[in-house]
């Protein structure tokens, strides 16, 4: 095949459809045994993303996970891994930091895994973000550009989460020199 000046393929009938290579990915609930080594892997990557520790997972959270139909596929494990990460105040994540609608679809498919009665004590969301950003903000000495690229987040919406949580006196006081 070659191309003409005006631009029209010679060689083949122009109006054909190109070429496709089908290309089959199977979906995460297909591929169980790749669970384990991606919730690993998420896991480190929110822990050094937010400088918090790297969580294990228990294994009854990890047969949880393979017994999920995950119909968000990949995204949506690497979305309930960094949640399960950042509210968990143990170095190990157990099946009661489940998110409920998780627990509730595996219940129908089989049971729950071990959950204690107890309700699992989560963290105001808030209240962890607000602190994420003020130890940020002290890490870099008030300087917002920075602070905004380690968070990940735009000056803007960074601007707007110092007046909702009244970080502004943290503000001054890390860009106060040492006397």
């Amino acid at each position: 095949m070659w191309t003409t000046t005006t631009g029209a393929v010679e060689g083949r009938d122009s109006s054909a459809p190109p070429s496709v290579t089908a290309l089959h990915i199977p979906a995460l609930r297909e591929r169980k045994e790749d669970i384990a080594e991606l919730v690993e892997h998420f896991s480190r990557e929110v822990s050094h993303r937010h400088g918090v520790p790297v969580k294990g997972f228990e294994a009854n959270v990890i047969d949880a996970f393979e017994r999920y139909a995950w119909p968000g596929n990949v995204r949506e494990m690497r979305n309930v891994v960094e949640g399960m990460v950042m509210l968990s105040d143990n170095d190990t994540v157990t099946a009661a930091q489940l998110p409920e609608e998780m627990a509730f679809s595996i219940a129908g498919a089989g049971g729950p895994p071990h959950v204690s009665a107890e309700p699992a004590t989560v963290p105001d969301l808030e209240a962890v973000e607000r602190d994420a950003i003020s130890t940020a903000i002290a890490r870099r000495q008030g300087n917002l550009t920075r602070v905004a690229k380690e968070l990940r987040l735009s000056k803007s919406t960074l601007y707007l989460k110092i007046d909702k949580y009244g970080l502004n006196t943290a503000l001054r006081e890390a860009r106060q020199p040492d006397r």
